[in-house]
C-alpha cells in the first residue's frame, strides 16, 4: 500500500506527531508512506518520509492575505500545485488528510483534484475549521451559524484571524459545494462530541470516531521531576500544560484558583510566555515549554492533579498524557475534553470554587484505575483502528 498523509506540520505539535506515528507504523510494515506538510521544520526522524511543499515565505504571504481577506485555505496556489504534482508522481492508494488550515495549501484546488482521482480519501478533523466559514471553534461563543451557513462571524478576530474582511459566508458555501462532490470521503474525529457535530454540519455524514493515542512507553508513571521535587517539597502540584496559553485554554482560572487554593497545594504552569508571566501571581510556579516528551512525562508524574480548564477543545492530548502517567484530570464539560477526563478524573463547573472542590475529590479516585485505561489511550490501538479503516476502503 502507498499511503499519503497531508498535514500542516510533520513530527511536531500534537497533529504532526500523530502523522509521524502513522507514517512510521506503516513503514515498519513494509508500506510506502509520505507526509506532505507546509510549516515548521520536521525533526530528523521524519527525514525519510516528510516532504515540505510550502516555503516559509509562501506561508507568511498566505497568512498575511488571510489576515486581510479572510481567505484561510484559499491561497497557496503554487505550493498546492506542487502537492498535486507529487500526488500524481507518488500514486497513493490512500490519501489521509489532517489539518488543511495553517496557510500552506489551497483546499479548494486540492479537493477539486481529489474529486478526479479514484483514490479513497480519509479526512481526520482535529478541530471544527472544516465545518465553518472561518473559525476553528464556536462553542464558547455559542454560535450555531455553522449548521446552516456562516456570515457576520463573531469569531472573526480569532484564529485564523481576519482584521478586515468577513468572508465567512462565502467560505462556508465553498466548503459545502466541495464536500458534495466528495461524498465518498470518510471523515474521522477523535471525539464523539465532534463526530456528532459532523452529522449536523455541511458534511452531512456519519464520522468514524477514532480517539487519538499516545506512546504509553513514554507517558507512564516515572520518577518525580528533579526540579519540582526539590522546589516543592511537601507540596501537592496542580499542573497546567499548553504549547500556547491562549484565552481559550483557561489561563484566568489558574489565577482565580491561586487566590483560594489551600497552602498544601502549588500551581505549576508549563509553556507560559514572557508576556504572560508579568500578569501572573508569584504564587504560581512557571516553567518554559517542554518539547522533550520524557521530561514532560516526569512533570506529569510529579503532579497531584492535572487541571485543563479549556473553554474550546476537541480531544486534548495533554489529558491523555496526564492520565497515562497516573495523574487524574480535572476539566470542564468542553468539547471532547470531558470524554477522556471521565475515565480518570473529575468534570466540574466553570469557576474556581468548583475546581477546588474537584481537586479535593481527586483523592477518592481509585489510583489503580488508570492501568486499564492506559490500554484505551495507547497509540497502538489508534494505529490499528486506522489500519482497519484503510483496509476496508481498499477492499471495496
Amino acid at each position: 500500500m502507498k499511503l499519503l498523509i497531508i498535514n500542516e506540520v510533520c513530527g511536531v505539535t500534537s497533529t504532526g506527531t500523530l502523522c509521524a506515528d502513522l507514517a512510521e507504523y506503516f513503514l515498519n510494515r513494509g508500506h510506502e508512506v509520505k507526509v506532505l506538510y507546509g510549516r515548521l521544520t520536521a525533526p530528523v526522524r521524519c527525514s525519510g518520509y516528510g516532504v515540505r511543499v510550502a516555503t516559509r515565505k509562501q506561508v507568511l504571504i498566505s497568512a498575511l492575505s488571510s489576515r486581510v481577506m479572510d481567505n484561510c485555505g484559499l491561497g497557496n496556489r503554487s505550493s498546492t500545485m506542487e502537492a498535486i504534482r507529487f500526488i500524481h508522481e507518488f500514486k497513493p492508494d490512500v490519501i489521509h488528510l489532517h489539518n488543511l488550515h495553517g496557510y500552506y495549501i489551497n483546499f479548494q484546488i486540492l479537493f477539486s483534484e481529489l474529486e478526479k482521482l479514484s483514490v479513497p480519501v480519509v479526512y481526520t478533523l482535529h478541530d471544527c475549521w472544516a465545518l465553518t466559514g472561518h473559525c476553528a471553534y464556536f462553542d464558547h461563543v455559542g454560535c450555531n451559524k455553522w449548521m446552516s451557513g456562516c456570515g457576520t462571524c463573531p469569531q472573526k478576530k480569532e484564529y485564523p484571524k481576519s482584521v478586515l474582511l468577513d468572508k465567512s459566508k462565502d467560505n462556508w458555501l465553498k466548503k459545502e459545494n466541495l464536500y458534495k462532490n466528495l461524498s465518498k470521503m470518510k471523515v474521522v474525529t477523535p471525539s464523539r462530541w465532534l463526530g456528532n457535530l459532523v452529522k449536523h454540519s455541511m458534511l452531512k455524514r456519519d464520522a468514524y470516531v477514532i480517539p487519538n493515542g499516545i506512546d504509553t512507553s513514554i507517558f507512564r508513571p516515572v520518577e518525580r521531576n528533579y526540579f519540582l521535587e526539590n522546589c516543592l517539597t511537601d507540596k501537592k502540584v496542580v499542573l497546567g500544560v499548553a504549547s500556547i496559553w491562549e484565552d481559550r485554554k483557561g489561563l484566568s482560572f489558574f489565577v482565580e484558583l491561586s487566590k483560594i487554593l489551600p497552602k498544601e497545594f502549588r500551581i505549576v504552569l508549563v509553556g507560559v510566555d514572557n508576556k504572560q508571566k508579568s500578569n501572573l501571581p508569584n504564587s504560581i510556579l512557571l516553567l518554559p515549554r517542554i518539547d522533550d516528551r520524557r521530561k514532560l512525562a516526569s512533570v506529569y508524574s510529579s503532579a497531584y492533579v492535572y487541571l485543563n480548564p479549556t473553554l474550546e477543545d476537541n480531544y486534548p492530548t495533554t489529558n491523555l498524557e496526564a492520565i497515562c502517567c497516573g495523574t487524574p484530570v480535572i476539566t470542564f464539560n468542553t468539547g471532547g475534553s470531558a470524554e477522556s477526563a471521565s475515565y480518570y478524573g473529575v468534570v466540574c463547573e466553570r469557576n474556581a470554587e468548583s475546581i477546588l472542590e474537584a481537586i479535593l475529590q481527586v483523592e477518592n479516585i481509585q489510583s489503580d484505575r488508570f492501568i486499564k485505561i492506559r490500554e484505551y489511550f495507547d497509540l497502538k490501538r489508534m494505529l490499528k483502528q486506522y489500519e482497519d479503516l484503510y483496509i476496508s476502503l481498499l477492499s471495496k
